[in-house]
């Protein structure tokens, strides 16, 4: 049985079975987010980088098709999930270059500071929030900062309760401090999509 140690009491699980699910049908419905989001990471041409909840892997393996150089790493708290991101980086000729653990925001099992760190929906689902930012931000460089991206609440006013709690809002974004850096939200209309920079001041 797969072990639960890298959740909170509350966070959303996933096992073997959810995980082979998720996998399966992410990239086709969430591809859309995934296209905005490798894009803006892009951007920053980053020399290393970090998915902290990465889930099947499908933003790693992006990102390594579009950038030749880079070594990206990933992070996931189940078993079921770094399997399929394993899986998904040998089978595109990535493994080289996408390296996958086991472990969460609170728990990064790499010996190495990154120029971006990132997570993508993935933040609604953390319980310690602060706590776990607080974390990451020792493990980015000097000019190294943190990039959020969830579904943004504002863009989606009409959603049910029940699927509301898979979003994002600004204000749970700038509720939080994270002592020497500095935070900025951006609504990233036309996307769906809210992101949350953490970076040094």
């Amino acid at each position: 049985m797969e072990s639960a140690s890298y959740y909170l009491e509350g966070e959303e699980k996933f096992g073997s079975l959810s995980s082979r699910f998720y996998s399966m049908f992410s990239g086709m419905h969430y591809w859309k987010y995934y296209r905005s989001i490798v894009k803006e990471i892009l951007k920053l041409s980053p020399g290393s980088v970090l998915d902290v909840g990465c889930g099947p892997g499908d933003i790693l393996a992006h990102l390594a098709l579009e950038d030749g150089t880079v070594k990206f790493f990933g992070v996931d708290p189940s078993w079921g999930m770094v399997n399929a991101a394993t899986g998904k980086a040998r089978k595109k000729g990535l493994s080289e270059r996408i390296t996958v653990k086991k472990g969460s925001s609170r728990h990064v099992p790499f010996d190495a500071r990154f120029d971006l760190i990132f997570s993508s929906m993935s933040f609604h689902h953390w319980k310690e929030k602060e706590a776990s930012l607080r974390n990451l931000s020792r493990y980015l460089t000097e000019t190294g900062r943190i990039m959020i991206f969830d579904l943004d609440r504002n863009q989606f006013p009409g959603m049910l309760p029940v699927l509301r709690r898979h979003t994002l809002s600004e204000s749970a974004c700038l509720d939080l401090r994270i002592g020497g850096f500095s935070t900025k939200v951006d609504h990233m209309h036309g996307t769906g999509l809210i992101l949350f920079s953490i970076y040094r001041q």
